[in-house]
């Protein structure tokens, strides 16, 4: 009788398949070890070769860096050893002396520093006794009140700082320089040079009325750092006045107005309507303002018997003589209005 005992046979597949795949697992879990664990011999080997190439770089570093202090060093002890050369080129110290005579050559070139202004101006036609007498006798005085140009005895007050001490004339006649063709009303005109040297300085207590008595100085108001001084100087002056006769030179001519400017200094302008007025008129092709003629002599105004002159005409670089109409002011410049323009033979 034959036993055939089938259940047997699918056990052992059973069992060769799962001992299969515990084996495929166990190598898989071997691999993964053997590459995530540090206490492999392969990796042992994978990492001491990697740590001796990193430690020669170390070592490679280290030596670059020691070598570099070597040379630092070595550097450092050849410049100290080595003779300066420097102190060859610069000049031995002064002795004191001449640094005694180098001071004192700097300050006498060296300007004192002007720190201050001038508070206040009032100034005075110089007329002396004598001269008043012959302009009297002579009958000049209506010369000198007629005259744009006048010598005025100017006194004033001016606040300085400490620094203006050793030369205090010389720092006032520099802050009177910067008044040089300015208007100014207390002067009454235009300031176009100083007579004086230097000014001069006034007693404190000095009176208008040219009394003088004390000590000539400065004085200090209140707890203030200035210093003011009374001084006086002769100056010439330009002042114009509403009715006196001027001339100018041309320097614009338009259809509305024509410009003029005295010494090439103060501006002057005459309209249209004044300049109708005494019979010009604007000739635009030539440009220029022209009258046809004038009555020349005792017969003048166009009368039957006048002498009839040459016609005149105003243009570009022409003297031509006005009457002061009207003075503006702005800012210590001055422009004049004028009336009655006339063409000056005289030039």
């Amino acid at each position: 009788m034959e036993n055939n005992s089938p259940a047997a046979v699918p056990s052992t597949i059973q069992t060769a398949s799962s001992k299969k795949k515990k084996a495929k697992k166990e190598k898989k879990r071997k691999r993964n070890e053997v590459t995530s664990s540090p206490n492999t011999p392969i990796a042992v080997v994978a990492n001491g070769s990697s740590s001796k190439s990193s430690s020669k770089r170390k070592k490679a570093k280290k030596d670059k860096k020691d070598k570099k202090k070597d040379k630092l060093t070595t550097d450092s002890t050849e410049q100290e050893r080595a003779p300066r050369t420097i102190s060859e080129d610069l000049t031995p110290p002064a002795s004191a002396a001449e640094i005694q005579k180098s001071s004192s050559q700097s300050a006498a070139t060296a300007q004192p520093i002007i720190g201050g202004s001038i508070i206040s101006l009032l100034a005075s036609t110089v007329r002396g006794a004598a001269s008043a007498n012959r302009s009297s006798a002579d009958g000049s005085s209506k010369q000198l009140t007629n005259s744009p140009y006048q010598t005025k005895t100017i006194q004033g007050t001016v606040a300085l700082l400490p620094s203006s001490l050793p030369d205090v004339p010389k720092c006032i006649q520099s802050l009177l320089n910067s008044l040089l063709l300015m208007y100014d009303a207390n002067m009454g005109g235009v300031l176009l040079s100083l007579q004086d040297d230097k000014p001069k300085l006034l007693p404190i207590d000095h009176k208008p009325s040219g009394k003088n008595s004390g000590l000539v100085g400065g004085r200090i108001v209140d707890d203030l750092p200035y210093i003011h001084y009374k001084f006086q100087f002769r100056g010439v002056l330009f002042c114009p006045s509403v009715g006196m006769k001027l001339k100018g030179q041309v320097v614009e001519c338009t259809p509305t107005f024509v410009t003029l400017t005295t010494h090439h200094i103060l501006s002057t302008k005459i309209s249209t309507e004044k300049l109708q007025s005494v019979g010009f008129f604007y000739d635009e092709l030539s440009m220029e303002w022209t009258r046809e003629r004038d009555a020349v002599g005792e017969g003048g105004g166009g009368e039957e018997g006048a002498i009839l002159g040459p016609s005149t005409s105003i243009y570009l670089d022409d003297i031509v003589e006005f009457v002061v109409e009207r003075i503006h002011e702005c800012g210590g410049y001055i422009s004049l209005d004028g009336r009655s323009p006339s063409v000056s033979t005289l030039g």
